[in-house]
This record gives structure tokens, sequence and C-alpha cells, in this order.
């Protein structure tokens, strides 16, 4: 996917749940020209302390991240971001 997204001119968002936990994301998204919005743990939904959902952006600038305190939908709690062009 990174190899595809590579080639993809930017703006570019990606998010999701990566089923990966820091410190392993970073480098790999960091390193395709991301930057990773700072949400927190979103897992699991009732007592979130573990991070496996990721928004990162690039040619995009974060104002802002959060995790919402939702937790009637999913087995973890939505994460959100607030962006602007870079």
């Amino acid at each position: 996917m990174l190899k595809w997204l590579k080639d993809r001119p930017a703006p570019r968002i990606l998010m999701g749940d990566f089923n990966m936990q820091p410190p392993r994301v970073e480098p790999i998204l960091e390193g395709a020209g991301f930057t990773i919005a700072p949400t927190g743990p979103a897992y699991p939904v009732d007592k979130p302390r573990i991070q496996l959902d990721y928004i990162a952006v690039d040619g995009l600038k974060i104002r802002s991240a959060d995790v919402i305190e939702i937790t009637d939908v999913s087995d973890h709690r939505p994460i959100i971001a607030e962006v602007e062009p870079s």
C-alpha cells in the first residue's frame, strides 16, 4: 500500500486500524513522508490503553487530533483529526 501511495501526489491522508502498536508504525509511515496525528490509545473501547488506530497525512497540516468518547459502535473508540493545507 505504501508503494502505491508514494506514487500519488500530496495531499494524502491514510487512516485506519493498523493492528500495530508504537513504535513499529512510526518509522514506516514517517519513512513514507507522512506525519502522524497525535491521537493516542483508542482500544479497547471500555478502557483505551493500546494505540492501533492512526491518522497520517502528507502535504497537510494537522490542526488537532483526538480520541472521541463514543463507546457503543465498535471495539475501538473513534479517532478524528482536523487538517488544513500546509
